[in-house]
């Protein structure tokens, strides 16, 4: 952000200043008072998604719960490539690999494993189709083969 750029100061009445970090601060008074556009419905709806979410944030801050979390953001978009990972938890492919390989994993198991979580939540609470639901997961169609299989399910890729 160019300091010099008013807009934000504008918008916030607040003078930007720079810091060693990036970081809005808050102060507690201006955190309690209610959004203008407070959706209770809404709210009831998304926080307990939310709370989950923080919950594993605070049970698992490894570099695989974060290639999992960015994961579970960009495979409904089709970025589901390593390279796509890392430039989303700014780090080179190199460096995600090596540390995953620190943690005895791989890019392909992180991938695998979010891919099967979110199968299971989309069969479990939507009514989407399967061939949706393998595009969401960044399949291009779905093939049944038992055969070729231990699940009994194989995705072309």
């Amino acid at each position: 952000m160019n300091l010099k750029d008013s807009s934000l100061e504008e918008f916030t009445g607040v003078k930007a200043e720079r810091g060693e970090k990036n970081q809005i601060v808050f102060i507690k008074y201006d955190m309690n008072i209610p959004f203008i556009s407070f959706d209770e419905g809404m709210w009831d709806y998304f926080e307990p998604e939310l709370n989950r979410r923080l919950a594993d944030l605070d049970v698992d801050d490894s570099v695989s719960a974060r290639v999992r979390a960015a994961l579970t953001e960009l495979l409904p978009a089709g970025m589901c490539g390593v390279e796509d990972v890392a430039f989303e938890l700014g780090m080179s492919k190199r460096t995600l690999q090596r540390k995953l390989s620190e943690e005895h994993t791989t890019f392909q198991k992180q991938l695998n494993n979010t891919r099967e979580v979110l199968a299971l939540h989309y069969l479990q609470n939507t009514d989407m189709s399967a061939n949706d639901i393998a595009f969401l997961l960044g399949y291009r169609e779905i093939q049944i083969k038992n055969r070729n299989s231990r699940r009994g399910y194989a995705y072309d890729e």
